[in-house]
C-alpha cells in the first residue's frame, strides 16, 4: 500500500510523495540527488550542502471495527428490546463516544447499551449507530434492523341487537415472523358460550372444535393474521368484555380486549326466550353437538341392533320349522312289507283245491250279509 511521506531539511520541505506517487520538491539543490524509496531517503554524490537536520513524516492509519446488534431483533409490539454498540480497536485502547438515531432519524440516546421499553410500530426499522473517537478525528456509522409484530387490532366497542350476529373482529397487524403456538378466545367475567382454543400443529395454525358452543362459527382461513370468531343468536347476557390472547414461540404473548354491548330488540321477550333457550336440553351442547344429534345417534343405533336381532330369530325360526316338517314327511311315508314270490303249487290228484283266504275288507262284507 502507497503512503504519504515527507522528507524535511533543516524544517524545510526537501520532497515527499503523495499516495498517487505524486513528487513535491523543495529548493534545496539535494533534490536534484535524491529520491524516495518507500519510506527511506536516498542521497547520490553528497556534498557540504546536504549536511542538516532530516525529518520525516508519515500519515498513519488505525483500524476499527464497530457493529451494533438487537436483542431480540424481532419483537413483540409493547415489549422490549436491547441495543448495543461497539468498537474493537486491537491491542491499542481509544475512547469513543456512541451516538443513537431511531428510524424517524432523530437523535434517541448517547450511550453504548440503550434499552427499547414497550416498543412500538414507530420502533420499527432501521437504527443507527454513531461512533466518534475522542479527538472527533473520524466518524463511523452502523446500522440494525429492528422488527416490530403486533399490534393485535379489534372494533373495540361493538353494539349490536338481539338475535343478531356479531363478529368479534381480531386481526394481527404487520408481518409475523414468529412462530404461534396457540390462542383463545374469553369472555370477562366467563359465561356458558365457550370459544374455540387455537392450535398449533407441524406446519399450520387452526382452531380446535371440541366443546365449542353451537352459537359459535368461525373460519380456519388466514389464521396467520385474521383470528376472527362469530356469535349468533346474541341476548343481552352476552354483553360484556371479550378478550383474545395469542401465543408465540417463547411464552410471549399479545392480547386485546373488545366490549360487546347488546340492546334490547323491540317487539321480543328477550328474558322469556332467554329462559326458554337455557331449559331446552336438546339445544345444549355436549361434545361439541346438540343434544337432539346424540339422542339420533343413539335412537339410530338401537333400532339397527333390533332389526339384527329380529332378522337373526326369523333365521332360526325358519330353520327350526324346516327340520319339524322334514322330520313329518320322513314318518308319513308309506312301509314296505316282505312278499312271499313262491310260486304256487298244482293241486293234487283227488283232492279239491283250497281257496286263497279272504282279506279282511271281503270279509266283513260277507259278514254283512
Amino acid at each position: 500500500m502507497n503512503q504519504e511521506i515527507e522528507w524535511k531539511l533543516n524544517n524545510q520541505l526537501l520532497l515527499s510523495k503523495a499516495k498517487t506517487g505524486l513528487l513535491r520538491r523543495g529548493s534545496f539543490q539535494t533534490v536534484s540527488r535524491a529520491r524516495i524509496d518507500r519510506t527511506t531517503l536516498q542521497i547520490a554524490s553528497l556534498v557540504s550542502e546536504d549536511f542538516g537536520v532530516y525529518k520525516c513524516k508519515t500519515t498513519e492509519y488505525k483500524l476499527f471495527l464497530a457493529s451494533a446488534q438487537a436483542n431480540p431483533s424481532t419483537v413483540l409490539y409493547n415489549s422490549g428490546t436491547k441495543l448495543s454498540c461497539d468498537v474493537a480497536t486491537g491491542s491499542t485502547p481509544n475512547k469513543h463516544t456512541f451516538q443513537w438515531f431511531n428510524p424517524n432519524s432523530t437523535s434517541y440516546s448517547n450511550d453504548k447499551e440503550v434499552n427499547v421499553k414497550s416498543v412500538t410500530t414507530d420502533n420499527a426499522g432501521t437504527w443507527t449507530c454513531m461512533v466518534r473517537d475522542e479527538k472527533g478525528l473520524f466518524r463511523i456509522n452502523v446500522t440494525v434492523e429492528v422488527k416490530v409484530i403486533g399490534p393485535l387490532i379489534t372494533s373495540g366497542e361493538v353494539m349490536v341487537s338481539e338475535w343478531d350476529t356479531v363478529e368479534l373482529a381480531c386481526l394481527l397487524s404487520g408481518k409475523n415472523r414468529l412462530p404461534i403456538k396457540g390462542g383463545l378466545w374469553k369472555r370477562e367475567p366467563p359465561s356458558e358460550v365457550y370459544f374455540p382454543v387455537l392450535i398449533s400443529t407441524a406446519n399450520t395454525v387452526k382452531w380446535n372444535r371440541t366443546g365449542v358452543s353451537d352459537r359459535v362459527t368461525f373460519s380456519d382461513q388466514e389464521l396467520n393474521a385474521n383470528f376472527s370468531v362469530k356469535l349468533n343468536k346474541v341476548t343481552r347476557a352476552d354483553t360484556g368484555v371479550y378478550v383474545f390472547t395469542l401465543e408465540f414461540e417463547g411464552g410471549n404473548s399479545l392480547s386485546e380486549k373488545l366490549h360487546l354491548t347488546v340492546l334490547k330488540r323491540e317487539g321480543f321477550d328477550s328474558e322469556n326466550d332467554l329462559k326458554m333457550n337455557k331449559n331446552n336440553i336438546w339445544h345444549k351442547s355436549f361434545w361439541g353437538m346438540q343434544m337432539w344429534i346424540w339422542v339420533a345417534i343413539v335412537l339410530s343405533i338401537v333400532v339397527l341392533i333390533s332389526l339384527v336381532i329380529i332378522i337373526v330369530v326369523i333365521y332360526r325360526r325358519n330353520k327350526r320349522m324346516k327340520r319339524r316338517m322334514n322330520k313329518l314327511n320322513s314318518m308319513r311315508q308309506p312301509r314296505d312289507y316282505c312278499k312271499c314270490t313262491r310260486g304256487v303249487g298244482k293241486p293234487r290228484a283227488g283232492k279239491k283245491a283250497r281257496p286263497p283266504p279272504l282279506s279282511r275288507h271281503d270279509y266283513s262284507s260277507l259278514h254283512d250279509l
